[in-house]
């Protein structure tokens, strides 16, 4: 259940001022980093990005979120939810062990917004940069930075829901503020 209050935190970081205060960002910085770790970067704790690609993909959230969430709620060409289908295409380009990471209760493995791109592909990313407003290179940053712990938070159980779950799970996810 700690993903939860992980995305709670991150909501409620976005539900602030939007000045860019330090306590939000702090907020966003400690929600999305929290869980996420590279593998090989020993001791470093470190998932994301450094520097201005990290501000950039944090910044973008406001907007980004409500697009990523729309597609991950979604039913895809396959019949399947758009979570189902990010969780294959991450296996697809060999990155399954990074996706079943976010899964349950263990530590959470970044993945990158180069990552994002071969996994997701252009069509989708285009999609979500048009919902968002957002170009798409800072869209697969978002998305790099959220995606983990959006995952984790629907999976407690160490398990992924059920197609037609996912969408009423997320609907509560955005309920928490």
């Amino acid at each position: 259940m700690g993903g939860l209050g992980g995305l709670g935190g991150l909501m409620a970081g976005m539900s602030g001022s939007g000045t860019g205060t330090a306590g939000g960002l702090g907020g966003l910085l400690g929600a999305v980093s929290g869980g996420a770790t590279v593998p090989g970067a020993a001791g470093s704790g470190v998932g994301l990005p450094a520097g201005t690609g990290l501000l950039g993909a944090l910044a973008s959230l406001p907007a980004l979120l409500p697009a990523l969430m729309a597609m991950l709620g979604g039913q895809g060409a396959s019949g399947q939810s758009g979570l189902h289908e990010v969780m294959n295409a991450l296996e697809a380009q060999g990155l399954g062990h990074v996706g079943q990471s976010w899964v349950g209760n263990g530590p959470n493995l970044a993945v990158t917004a180069q990552q994002v791109e071969q996994a997701l592909g252009s069509a989708k990313l285009s999609q979500l940069a048009s919902q968002s407003g957002l170009p798409p290179s800072q869209v697969s940053q978002g998305v790099a930075a959220v995606l983990p712990s959006i995952v984790h938070s629907l999976t407690p159980s160490g398990q992924l829901p059920a197609s037609g779950e996912v969408n009423q799970l997320l609907s509560g996810l955005l309920g928490q503020h």
